[in-house]
């Protein structure tokens, strides 16, 4: 037998074995750890802020602020609260329209607020649920808000 066909026998066997030495060396030696697959599911979360409530097109609106702390794009698709006022219902809150949030960055929902009173200037809670679409899946969540509405002049309000 020729030098070169040894070496190339020797080549084919180290082309062979190497990745899986290596990935024995990776899973620690362990056969069945390397074997069987694993999969971790991605994140999701988001954290709310601040809570601000303003003049938006004739209506009353609380700008809200939310951040993806998750690792996939979420999308707010739906909230809906009644509006509190020392435990009373006073009105109904929902979102405006659905907002796209990315991986790692912050967005505005608007939430419109429909008061039964017009004159009430004080801190009301909207103790509601978010609805969030991740990955093609529909997720629900409490989402309460405390926040302080002022009196606004019906001249201001345009209606």
């Amino acid at each position: 037998m020729r030098w070169y066909v040894i070496v190339v026998k020797a080549l084919e066997t180290a082309l062979i074995l190497a990745p899986i030495v290596y990935g024995l060396c990776l899973y620690g030696w362990d056969v069945q750890s390397m074997m069987v697959p694993s999969y971790k599911s991605p994140g999701m979360g988001f954290s709310v802020g601040d809570a601000e409530p303003v003049l938006f097109e004739d209506l009353t609106v609380i700008n809200v602020s939310v951040t993806n702390t998750g690792e996939c794009p979420i999308t707010v698709t739906d909230f809906q609260a009644p509006v509190l006022y020392r435990g009373n219902k006073i009105g109904e809150a929902y979102l405006r329209y659905p907002v796209s949030i990315p991986s790692g960055e912050t967005a505005y929902l608007i939430i419109v607020v429909e008061l039964s009173n017009a004159t009430l200037s004080d801190v009301v809670e909207l103790p509601g649920r978010v609805r969030v679409k991740l990955m093609g899946l529909l997720v629900e969540a409490p989402l309460n808000i405390t926040v302080s509405i002022w009196n606004i002049p019906e001249d201001m309000r345009g209606r």
